[in-house]
């Protein structure tokens, strides 16, 4: 997060916080009442600009009597379990935070109050792990007009914070008290794709998949795909894991539609023949150590051994 953006809009959120809970406006409403466009002015003071510009438009605001808003349980165990760790650095970024509210006691008269404030917003329990959202629409607006500047649709809105932080918090401990830090460390963050020739690829990227991959013809190929997931975990987890699966691997996700494109475009260079005699899949040969992850050995190395099996099968 950028700070020094984010102080601007904290000491803002400071002043909300601390300045519109004087404002007279609160005995114009009462319990029981419903706002509407025509008595918005009423809550003008007593909600944020971007709720009063809707309540102009149009929605309805029934007022009820106050009460106090409970966290969810998890989110409660988890600000009480992590929220002592939790600190700001030199430049007010936030430190050691796994889960829960970050600062659920601030202090008015701590110069960092604003800050905290703004990452307690960041870091509400607005929703818990099962947030699974369609076709969310979202309009931004010029300050002070209610015409659009741009609305667009989020197809699907999923989230985890809070929950699954806790759970996965667990499971990495687990791995390391079991691997070790470092080969926690590995199986945790790090990605993995590996292919064994000729057709079996092993993805651990967004979620554990096996892929085989049959050509049936010169200009088609079968893909299959299985997700893999422990049996012991969570349904939440589960769900989440083949979101990940689904919405990023899977054939309408973020990153097979483009793989595909890029392999029908090649398959069409191949077709005019002596035009295009090469491939060229060069990247890292003349490095003179270990390879990177994005050269194209591998790429390389599976050309070969099928040149190999070819030329054989040929004799």
């Amino acid at each position: 997060m950028n700070f020094n953006r984010f102080a601007t809009v904290a000491a803002f959120v400071s002043m909300l916080a601390f300045g519109f809970t004087a404002a007279p406006a609160d005995a114009q409403v009462k319990p029981g009442d419903t706002i509407t466009s025509d008595s918005a002015s009423k809550v003008e003071g007593l909600v944020s600009p971007g709720n009063f510009i809707l309540v102009r438009q149009g929605m309805a605001m029934k007022i009820i009597p106050t009460g106090h808003l409970y966290s969810p349980p998890p989110y409660k165990a988890a600000t009480e379990q992590y929220s002592p760790q939790v600190s700001l650095t030199s430049d007010g970024e936030l430190k050691n935070y796994v889960a829960g509210l970050p600062f659920p006691l601030v202090d008015a008269n701590d110069p960092d109050a604003a800050a905290k404030i703004m990452w307690n917003f960041a870091f509400r329990p607005l929703f818990t792990d099962d947030l699974d959202a369609r076709d969310v629409e979202a309009v931004s607006h010029k300050q002070g007009s209610a015409d659009e500047l741009e609305h667009f649709t989020f197809g699907h809105l999923g989230s985890y914070k809070y929950v699954g932080r806790t759970e996965i918090d667990s499971i990495y401990a687990q791995l390391k008290s079991r691997l070790g830090d470092d080969r926690a460390d590995r199986l945790a963050h790090k990605n993995r794709n590996m292919v064994i020739f000729p057709n079996l690829v092993l993805n651990d990227i967004m979620a554990i998949t096996i892929r085989t991959f049959f050509p049936i013809a010169s200009d088609y190929v079968e893909v299959n795909a299985w997700a893999l997931a422990p049996r012991e975990e969570s349904e939440w987890l589960r769900q989440y894991r083949l979101f990940n699966f689904t919405e990023f691997l899977g054939p309408g996700g973020f990153a097979t539609p483009d793989d595909v494109e890029a392999i029908e475009k090649c398959q069409q260079g191949y077709a005019v023949g002596d035009a295009a005699p090469y491939n060229d899949i060069s990247k890292g040969m003349a490095r003179d150590h270990e390879a990177a992850f994005d050269d194209e050995m591998q790429m390389r190395a599976f050309w070969i051994e099928w040149d190999r099996r070819v030329a054989a099968s040929e004799l």
